[in-house]
């Protein structure tokens, strides 16, 4: 996003977070740069009217690596405009010699893991499962696998033993806590839809 027009582009891609499918929704934290303004490369899907409707951040790492940072969608956008988006960017990737671009993590979902197995996994398996409707973690995992990627699993590691203390402290700072808060609201709010 660097270079002429930057708080321009910078404007637009806080709008579009605002419009995606879930901008009104509490946002995920320190799980990927949400605001990766001068980090990351944007790529956007216009429209004939100069409209955002989709854009994708990416972190340029050394050795011809591309990390995805942010994946947003507007809510008019129609279907398959993400997908159209990231076939121009894995385009433009092998064009300028990358070799690899990750598509990113998929929080909270374990493919090919559906036993949990310490007593940690199967409470963090359990407490996800409630609130799936808080953040879509699987309908993630299942737009990112259409695109044949090359699962590596991501682990999180500390020096002190992982404690439930611990996980509900990662689920306050990753604002997880924010986004179940915030589902628990609307089902109150609006029982029945």
């Amino acid at each position: 996003m660097a270079g002429r027009g930057n708080s321009e582009n910078r404007a637009r891609l806080r709008e579009l977070q605002r419009q995606a499918r879930h901008g009104k929704r509490p946002q995920l934290s320190h799980v990927f740069r949400t605001y990766p303004f001068d980090a990351c490369r944007c790529f956007v899907l216009l429209t004939p009217a100069d409209e955002w409707f989709a854009a994708v951040t990416l972190t340029m790492l050394d050795d011809g690596i591309a990390h995805t940072e942010l994946m947003l969608k507007h809510t008019d956008a129609p279907s398959g405009s993400m997908a159209l988006l990231l076939a121009g960017v894995f385009s433009s990737l092998r064009e300028e010699g990358y070799v690899e671009w990750s598509l990113s993590e998929v929080p909270f979902y374990h493919p090919g893991r559906e036993k949990a197995v310490t007593a940690e996994e199967r409470m963090i398996a359990a407490v996800a499962g409630l609130f799936r409707g808080a953040y879509d973690f699987k309908g993630l995992y299942d737009f990112k696998n259409k695109f044949s990627p090359e699962w590596r699993d991501v682990f999180l590691y500390s020096r002190r033993e992982l404690s439930p203390l611990i996980l509900a402290e990662l689920a306050v700072k990753t604002r997880f806590t924010a986004l179940m808060a915030h589902m628990i609201q609307r089902t109150f709010m609006k029982p029945f839809s």
